[in-house]
């Protein structure tokens, strides 16, 4: 989860590869973390909420167009070294 245009891009990125990048909402992604532990007892991290959105809008996309798709994302971090954050007081 990275602001692409303020961040410090890492030497080993290459946008070639990526079919499209999509954008996440900050707000939105604090309260799909906090919504993935409450309701689903998946403590994550927000890179890992922002890919869950992604994946969310990609099937949902998919789905309008009438395709049938199968969507899978990793959860690549989790939500202990934010446990300290205000956004879960949301």
């Amino acid at each position: 989860l990275k602001h692409m245009e303020s961040a410090i891009v890492p030497g080993i990125y290459d946008n070639t590869v990526a079919d499209r990048n999509v954008v996440i909402n900050t707000e939105e992604t604090y309260e799909t973390a906090r919504q993935l532990a409450r309701r689903e007892g998946y403590l994550v991290g927000i890179s890992a909420a922002a890919n869950f959105l992604a994946a969310l809008k990609l099937a949902e996309e998919t789905a309008e167009r009438g395709e049938a798709a199968t969507v899978v994302t990793i959860f690549c971090d989790n939500g202990y070294k934010y446990l300290s954050d205000s956004f879960w007081q949301g």
